[in-house]
């Protein structure tokens, strides 16, 4: 059954104190002067079927609820009205009521609450002027898609950001298992191993054996208490042992600067002006494959041609294909790029870590400001790893290379300090055996 409109009713509305049109179903050509009205009947019928007026929303200072009445009015006094055919229907929306269509208009309403059924001027205009890869987005601000379209970028960017964040704590793992097996001298591969031989090296030591990893600071707290040593020097020798421990393994490993070069030469082809449009018309077709395929439409969103629906989607899925690979490439940036900032984060977080436990110790006074130094580099770098992630630059190379050795002999130069003040304060063998064992 097709369902035409026969009569608009327009009351205290933008524009319009009062207005009736008897159309009976016919097509309507709208022509005047500027600010005769033209567009508040269409911004009319837009707020009809979906109680909104698209053009207000998200600009500053314009709402319906203050830019909807007509200046003359109140909101209480807007209505409008429309009659269908067949069956002379009138249903009517005013700002506190909305219409209830009986079952026969349902598919008609649902389509106006999906997709975009005003196609403006001004969206019109932006698709002509503006640049290649800015007028795919254009597109889909027309046909509806855009906030699916970018709702899924979104997730895909979270999965490959998720993905790295899970490479980056893995490869952590690993790391820590060799730092772990050099000190101790033992192959340790899984996390059973630690605990025996933890174990075996406390047995040694004379020291009473650790029950399970999950009580190891509660462990250390009870051993350390049960020395002469934090009582006898106001925790100075915790704080350095504490330092000792985090400098016992370099800041910046060697393997992360391999990776940040590994994906800056794949991210160089991704940043011509070709893959970028490329990127979003693959984003753009796959938006417009899910719908046509769901709704089952037999009408072009954009066109509204009829379409085959069956030989498009196959068109569609030869064209993605094409593009399958380059998303791939995109994607692997994204998910390695994610794994290099949360490398970079924990040397981070541990140079913070080390600048706050030294405040205290006024022998390091001149690290001190080498450390706030580092860390703004070390800072600014990870924002443009950020930004190559998101496709936007290479990553500068030959910065990371410099700042890695120069935070690495920082923290050797600290750790040496360290040592150097605890020969000074004169400890036993038996309590930097302690030490040694606190901090593995």
């Amino acid at each position: 059954m097709s369902v035409k409109i026969k009569k608009i009713n327009i009351k205290a509305f933008r524009g319009i104190p009062d207005l009736e049109m008897e159309i009976d179903g016919k097509s309507l050509l709208l022509r005047g002067e500027n600010g005769t009205g033209k567009s508040s009947i269409v911004d009319a019928i837009e707020f009809f079927f979906t109680g909104k007026i698209s053009h207000l929303e998200g600009v500053r200072s314009l709402s319906l609820n203050r830019h909807g009445p007509h200046v003359n009015f109140t909101p209480d006094d807007v209505s409008v009205e429309i009659t269908f055919n067949p069956g002379n229907i009138s249903l009517v929306r005013t700002f506190s009521s909305e219409p209830s269509p009986p079952a026969q208009f349902s598919d008609y309403f649902q389509v106006t609450q999906k997709r975009t059924f005003i196609l403006r001027r001004s969206q019109i205009l932006e698709f002509i002027v503006n640049q290649p890869a800015e007028r795919f987005r254009a597109i889909g601000s027309i046909i509806g898609i855009e906030p699916l379209d970018n709702v899924e970028l979104e997730m895909m960017r979270l999965r490959d950001e998720l993905k790295g964040k899970i490479d980056s704590r893995e490869k952590y793992i690993k790391e820590l298992f060799r730092y772990l097996s050099d000190d101790i001298t033992k192959d340790i591969t899984d996390v059973d191993g630690i605990l025996p031989a933890l174990n075996e090296i406390l047995q040694e030591s004379r020291l009473p054996p650790i029950e399970s990893l999950e009580k190891i600071d509660e462990y250390l707290e009870k051993i350390f208490k049960t020395t002469k040593i934090a009582q006898n020097t106001d925790n100075i020798v915790e704080v350095i042992n504490e330092i000792l421990e985090i400098t016992s393994t370099p800041f910046i490993s060697q393997e992360i600067i391999d990776d940040i070069q590994n994906v800056n030469e794949r991210i160089k082809p991704l940043l011509s002006d070709k893959t970028r449009i490329e990127l979003h018309v693959a984003g753009l077709l796959e938006s417009g494959r899910k719908i046509i395929e769901q709704d089952k439409m037999d009408i072009c969103p954009l066109c509204e041609q009829r379409i085959d629906r069956e030989r498009l989607l196959l068109r569609i899925k030869e064209r993605l294909n094409t593009f399958k690979e380059l998303s791939d490439k995109a994607a692997e940036v994204r998910s390695s790029s994610a794994s290099i900032i949360e490398s970079l984060e924990k040397a981070l977080n541990k140079l913070q870590s080390i600048t706050s436990k030294i405040e205290s110790l006024p022998e390091f006074s001149k690290e001190k400001e080498v450390l706030y130094y580092k860390l703004k580099l070390l800072s600014d770098f990870i924002e443009k790893v950020k930004l190559a992630k998101d496709l936007k630059n290479e990553i500068p190379t030959q910065d990371i290379s410099q700042l890695k050795d120069e935070i690495n002999k920082l923290g050797r130069s600290i750790s040496e300090k360290c040592s150097q003040i605890l020969d000074k304060i004169g400890l036993t063998d038996d309590e930097k055996k302690i030490l040694e064992v606190i901090r593995l």
